[in-house]
């Protein structure tokens, strides 16, 4: 879960690229939630609070400067295909979040900001 927050870090296996870290890590929390839709939405509960709390969305290059450049080489897949999955599932779940008004209001401009931006990434 770890590694979908921060959208690189490779915590579970720094030996493999973050494509395959946080399609493992994006199909397990899939399946939580498919399992159990109270205890799984904990999880993307997480997930978009860290988002919102690191400004990782809404100024992604600024946290990508933060990166190694060898992790930077694959920021713009990672944060190109984690962000509207989860963003997509918040889209559909939204209720099931129980965010109150504000917060659900600021992950609806996060994600506009995100769409807005282009995902220009530095390289």
């Amino acid at each position: 879960m770890e590694d979908i927050i921060s959208t690189t870090t490779k915590k579970a296996n720094p030996s493999v690229g973050v494509q395959n870290v946080t399609a493992v890590c994006g199909a397990m929390i899939s399946q939580r939630f498919l399992n159990n839709s109270e205890n799984g939405i904990k999880n993307y509960q997480k997930i978009i609070l860290a988002w919102l709390e690191g400004g990782i969305i809404h100024n992604p290059n600024k946290f990508g400067k933060k990166l190694p450049q060898k992790i930077m080489d694959e920021w713009p897949y990672a944060i190109s295909s984690n962000v509207p999955q989860i963003l997509t599932h918040y889209a559909l779940y939204h209720k099931l979040y129980n965010f109150d008004k504000y917060t659900h209001e600021r992950v609806i401009k996060m994600g506009d900001a995100f769409l807005l931006s282009g995902i220009i990434i530095r390289s």
